[in-house]
């Protein structure tokens, strides 16, 4: 191995040995030229002719060739660098001339560099070529100009001027031909500036010539123009350097009148070109009819060359056999030296025949006898294809405007209708559309809408601009009042002038009362739940309010999102922030307008918003009324129109099949027609523009299965073939797939039948996706306030937003996570689709920065995007429980109660990472409300149900729910045979103190009678209020010996009279209060609740009269002697009713 690479050196160092010998006999320099990628440059390789060339040895620029270049001249520095730079670039071949001076010498030398680059891997350029000296050329060719000129002044016979200046133009030596030209003595402008005798448009331009000979030693050929007397004159201007004994430097000037020459060039150049250039086909004929002369044109269009043809006779171009009406008529008229002028059948040179539109003239002399024959043709055979082409296209857009089921009618500049479609015609009761023609709205509408509609035709037509999607109320043939969706393009001729307008509408009268319906259903559902719903905020338009001073003071979901801005900035921006910086000064104005309307005044505007948060511009439509200034600053409240969408290019119609296209081209739906075999035939614009083609050619004669996906494309050909079987049209809601995205369309076909056969099909679709979604939603949202308005519970309407959610975009997976009464750790309140074992991380989370989207958004009150779970801070601690569980993206919205509190979060998850966009954005931000609609409306339930079954001084059960646990308590007892009891307890004293201090501290002695009492007794135990100072307790689970159970409720008793005796201190004052007992025992007896109440209630009244702070059983005994009380009152109240007392008196 070590001898093969010695062999390889030794062969290496043999032939560089060999380069060098032979170059050291070449006569220009050899070299390899480096420019690495630092722009630093080296020359690996060179001749020894460098030595020569430049004064530097190879080893010198061998690493470092910076030495080299500044040894080029500073006059072709930056010529030499510019060539280089785009040889570079373009890997093309580098050519230069240039100059290399010499240090501490005079001499300059002229050298010419030819070479070839190439990139080498590690980026850098190598030149690789030669470089020869060429100053010996141009010495010759500068002496070659200099003896010239010196020739012609020798000659001393030339009108022409020759004179001597020197660099400043100071006049030195005159021609002695020239001074007879001046006028003048030999010596009268010798020292003179050359001004003194020439014009000063002369002057500069000799000035001009000198700074050139200057720096190259000579100028020639500079022309310049003079006004004379005789008229304008061009003159020639040559002047070179000429050394007098090599002391001083003058210049030889020579200035010709080359006046004479250039009108003839000029001419000549003319007529030539105008024989050449013309774009007609010209042949020049003698009087024998022989061909003379051909120009380019006639060659580019017949083929034949005037070498062909010269000496033939030009009838070659209408053969008789093809011609024979014309070759006879040309015939004739030519004999009379008259011009004819008509269409022949003429042949290529190949032998294709062309359709010739063919002039021949004859030139007659002063005699009237023709000289010369000129004969002009032009090739018409695309044009007339293209005339039978456009009538083509003119029948096939009138078969799609016809079978359109819009409306489409078109106008001149004076709103008189010049044409419309089948559906316009019978719209307006016309039989045909022909009819419409020449017509004006005043035909067919009142004289208030058919002003109205011309006024309208004006601003379009006036504005060029288009006016699209605009709802209009118009009567019909039958006099019917109908809504009708319009929109009106300009018409544009070739030269960009606006010549009438275009007018498409539908009848929208059904759709309106549909959408009617639909509000009335919603508002409905909206005022039943007015508290917990606000119809402003889920607006389908912008509605936002400018106060004075331009700010944005309030503005619900759907402004905020086409301004881009969020609630918490409210207030502290101006609306000319969102205003498209094209649009401002227009801003301004309107804006001083609305200042100066009256409270209630009203102006409508379009304007282009810049949203910076989404990086769009939006469209929109603003209405807007003047409002007092007092409320909130308020002073314009504005309605927003996203107009958008609607707004489309405006095409240019240059010629008449241009025209009939636009048509077609300015539907804002796609449009398409198709033969019988479902080719498609034409399509427009929008069309295109959803297949991904460029062209028509890319669509003209294929079939779906060309354009769409294979399922796609066989259902369209089912339903072509179902239309054309049944000869009727068909409307379908359907999905298109635009750019490689699946959307919804609505579309409508119609068999194509002239006569009474189907030639194809027509079809029309319109982007009905975003109406679909917004739909869905609505139907989704209206869902689900209805189970809020029915009180459903909480558990399956937060099911169903979860579930609805999923269903309405299949890609997300949701879950709702709600604080814990604390507001530090989540629960999961519904998660339909999402992974147990994901949903069990997200359970008892607690929240805070980082705590993945749902616990950050939780915590920071704000929307939290993650796009990739992967790469985000916040999923740091829980990235391999999304790996797991096939988590990409994270998306969360904090859940807002009515006070601003955070109630929770909805959380929004993907398989893959994900970017919302601005549907998304809405949807959870809309979603998250109506979750906190069904929180508000739960959480009011629940409070209702609380006050209905506990007191709310003291927080302790009512006597509602004390029947309801004694029930219960009762119910269990007959089972299990176990006693309870009943203490009904009275305060002492109480009301002395509620009716000397206030009931405010009466409340607060309740209070403290309340937590004593749940303090002395065990948490099974039920503490009740029933009265304003009455309070009942209810002990279960007693022994069910009846002596045992007494003797267990007299240690509560003792218990809890105990604890009621220490005194009180209320509001820094002490108060003694007591209390007086009664209790019943309840067991196996079958006896109801309000009995056993009863009992305890009288057995209380007993204690009282006992002497209070003391406590009494029920004995039947009371019962009996209450009920024989009871008995005498009635007695006695009837016996006075009825007057059955009689008076006695008794004597002393």
């Amino acid at each position: 191995m070590g001898t093969t690479n010695q062999d390889a050196d030794k062969a290496g160092e043999h032939a560089l040995s060999l380069l060098a010998k032979i170059t050291q006999h070449l006569q220009g320099m050899i070299y390899q030229f480096r420019l690495q990628p630092d722009k630093s440059t080296s020359i690996p390789y060179v001749s020894p002719q460098i030595i020569d060339y430049f004064g530097l040895t190879p080893e010198q620029v061998q690493a470092d060739a910076s030495e080299l270049l500044k040894r080029i001249d500073p006059r072709d520095y930056d010529r030499f660098l510019e060539t280089g730079r785009i040889s570079a670039e373009n890997l093309t071949p580098w050519q230069c001339e240039f100059r290399v001076t010499y240090a501490n010498s005079n001499i300059v030398r002229w050298f010419l560099g030819d070479s070839s680059p190439e990139r080498e891997p590690d980026g850098s350029i190598l030149w690789t070529g030669y470089i020869k000296d060429i100053s010996e050329t141009k010495q010759i060719k500068q002496t070659a100009i200099l003896g010239g000129i010196a020739m012609h002044a020798q000659l001393g016979s030339i009108p022409d001027l020759l004179f001597e200046v020197d660099e400043h133009g100071i006049c030195q030596s005159i021609h002695s031909a020239s001074q007879e030209l001046l006028a003048a003595s030999p010596n009268a402008f010798i020292g003179e500036p050359v001004h003194v005798f020439l014009p000063k448009r002369a002057c500069e331009a000799i000035l001009q010539a000198i700074h050139e000979a200057q720096l190259a030693g000579s100028s020639h050929g500079k022309h310049f123009a003079l006004d004379l007397l005789q008229g304008k004159r061009w003159f020639e201007l040559s002047l070179v350097q000429h050394n007098n004994n090599h002391t001083r430097i003058t210049y030889l000037t020579l200035v010709r009148d080359i006046t004479e020459q250039k009108k003839a060039q000029d001419k000549l150049r003319i007529d030539s070109y105008a024989f050449r250039a013309i774009s007609q086909g010209v042949l020049v004929a003698d009087c024998e009819r022989k061909t003379v002369a051909v120009n380019d044109a006639f060659t580019r269009i017949t083929g034949y060359t005037l070498d062909d043809l010269e000496g033939k006779d030009f009838a070659v171009l209408y053969s008789a056999n093809h011609n024979l009406d014309s070759s006879l008529e040309i015939q004739q008229l030519l004999a009379q030296n008259l011009a004819f002028s008509g269409e022949v059948i003429s042949h290529h040179k190949d032998g294709n025949p062309f359709l010739n539109e063919m002039t021949i003239t004859p030139v007659v002399d002063e005699n009237n006898v023709a000289t010369n024959f000129v004969c002009v043709i032009r090739d018409i055979t695309e044009q007339n294809a293209l005339k039978i082409a456009i009538e083509e296209s003119r029948y096939l857009l009138i078969t799609i405007i016809d079978s359109a089921p819009s409306r489409i009618f078109w106008k001149d500049k004076q709103s008189r209708y010049l044409g419309c479609n089948k559906a316009f015609a019978h719209e307006m009761g016309l039989q045909d559309p022909s009819e419409i023609f020449g017509k004006t709205d005043e035909d067919f509408f009142p004289s208030e809408y058919a002003e109205k509609f011309k006024q309208d035709d004006a601003i379009v037509m006036s504005a060029a601009e288009p006016k699209l999607f605009y709802e209009e109320e118009v009567i019909n043939s039958q006099g019917m009042h109908d809504w009708a969706l319009k929109s009106k393009v300009p018409l544009r001729n070739a030269h960009n002038e606006v010549i009438g307008l275009l007018g498409v509408f539908d009848i929208i009268t059904e759709r309106k009362e549909e959408q009617a319906k639909l509000r009335k259903t919603q508002q409905a559902l909206l005022e039943s739940n007015e508290r917990y719903m606000d119809l402003y905020e889920f607006a389908p338009v912008g509605y936002l309010t400018v106060n004075e001073n331009g700010m944005v003071s309030e503005a619900n979901w759907k402004a905020r999102s086409i301004l881009g801005i969020k609630r918490k900035d409210l207030g502290k921006e101006r609306f000319a922030r969102f205003v498209y910086q094209d649009n401002k000064k227009y801003w301004q104005s309107q804006f001083a307008l609305l200042k100066d309307l009256q409270e209630g005044g009203e102006l409508a505007f379009e304007l282009t918003l810049s949203n910076e948060e989404a990086n769009t511009h939006v469209d929109v439509k603003l209405s807007c009324v003047r409002t007092s200034a007092m409320e909130n600053q308020s002073m314009v409240r504005m309605t927003l129109f996203d107009i958008t969408a609607m707004k489309q290019a405006d095409t240019e119609l240059r010629q008449k099949e241009a025209y009939q296209r636009s048509l077609l081209d300015n539907f804002p739906f796609m449009v398409w027609l198709k033969d019988k075999d479902c080719r498609f035939l034409t399509v427009n614009q929008a069309f295109l523009q959803a297949c991904g083609a460029t062209s028509l050619e890319e669509v003209i004669g294929k079939s779906d299965v060309d354009v769409w996906t294979p399922d796609l494309a066989d259902m369209y050909k089912k339903q072509d073939k179902s239309v054309m079987m049944s000869r009727a049209p068909k409307t379908v809601d359907e999905i298109i797939e635009v750019q490689g995205n699946r959307l919804w369309f609505e579309t409508y076909k119609s068999p194509v039948i002239v006569g009474d056969k189907v030639l194809g099909t027509v079809g029309f679709s319109r982007d009905i996706s975003s109406r679909r979604r917004m739909s869905n939603y609505e139907q989704f949202r209206s869902r689900m306030l209805e189970l809020v308005v029915r009180e459903e519970n909480l558990q399956v309407i937060l099911k169903s937003i979860v579930s609805g959610l999923e269903q309405i975009n299949p890609a997300m997976f949701c879950l709702i996570a709600l604080l814990d009464d604390k507001g530090k750790q989540l629960r999961v309140a519904s998660a339909v689709s999402l992974p147990a074992g994901f949903v069990a991380v997200v359970e008892g989370m607690k929240i805070g920065m980082g705590a993945g989207s749902v616990g950050t958004a939780a915590f920071t009150k704000q929307r939290v995007i993650v796009e990739d779970v992967m790469t985000h801070p916040y999923w740091t601690k829980n990235r391999d429980v999304a790996q797991q569980y096939g988590i990409g993206s994270s998306w969360a919205e904090p859940i807002h109660g009515a006070k601003g509190n955070v109630l929770g979060a909805l959380g929004i998850y993907h398989q893959n990472a994900q970017t919302p966009d601005a549907d998304d954005i809405t949807l959870i931000e809309q979603s998250a409300k109506l979750i906190s609609i069904a929180l508000e409306r739960h959480e009011s339930i629940s409070k209702i149900a609380h006050l209905a079954y506990f007191d709310d001084v003291t927080g302790l059960p009512n006597r509602r729910f004390l029947f309801e646990q004694l029930k219960r308590s009762m119910a269990m007892n007959l089972e299990s045979g176990a006693n309870g009891a009943l203490m009904y307890l009275d305060l002492d004293q109480f009301k002395t103190i509620n009716d000397s201090r206030g009931h405010d501290v009466g409340d607060m002695l309740l209070l403290e009678v309340a937590n004593r009492l749940k303090a002395n007794l065990h948490a099974a135990d039920t503490i009740a209020r029933v009265g304003g100072d009455e309070f009942v307790i209810l002990l279960e689970g007693l022994s069910s010996a009846p002596i045992e159970a007494a003797k267990e409720v007299e240690m509560v008793i003792a218990r809890v009279i105990k604890a009621l005796s220490k005194p009180f201190t209320i509001t820094k004052h002490k108060h003694h209060v007591s209390a007086s007992v009664g209790v019943t025992l309840y067991g196996q007896q079958k006896i109801d609740a309000e009995e056993i109440l009863q009992q305890s209630d009288i057995a209380m009244f007993q204690a009282k009269k006992s002497g209070r702070n003391t406590f009494r059983f029920f004995d039947p005994k009371m019962q009996a002697n209450i009920t024989a009380l009871e008995g005498l009152e009635t007695e006695l109240r009837k016996a006075l009713s009825e007057q059955q007392f009689k008076l006695y008196f008794t004597p002393n």
